[in-house]
């Protein structure tokens, strides 16, 4: 695949994330922190497993005992990035958190 049709993809997920979203508040759930967490799952069990396929558990975990607090970090704050994103369906509409996002 090309870097066109990886964004293309990556901007289907976008807006079916935010159309749902947009959804779900119109309807008087808001979520923000179950919605994404399927989500992390999958990432989880694809990057983990292609990692340890492509390096070997014990480089993989080596990764982890010198580089994981930096991973710790990143994901801390991309939790973070994504749940105040969904939240901000609540209090404004689907145009206000594209331009914002």
């Amino acid at each position: 695949m090309t870097d066109t049709a990886y964004s293309q993809v990556l901007a289907l997920c976008i807006t079916g994330t935010n159309t749902f979203s947009t959804l779900l508040v119109m309807k008087g759930t808001s979520i923000p922190a179950f919605q994404t967490l399927f989500n992390y799952i999958l990432l989880t069990l694809i990057y983990t497993t292609y990692t340890i396929y492509k390096y070997g558990p014990k480089k993989y975990f080596k990764l982890l005992w010198v580089d994981g607090w930096r991973y710790v970090i990143l994901s801390f704050l991309d939790v973070e990035g994504n749940y105040f994103t969904v939240l901000a369906y609540r209090y404004t509409n689907l145009l206000s958190v594209r331009i914002l996002d």
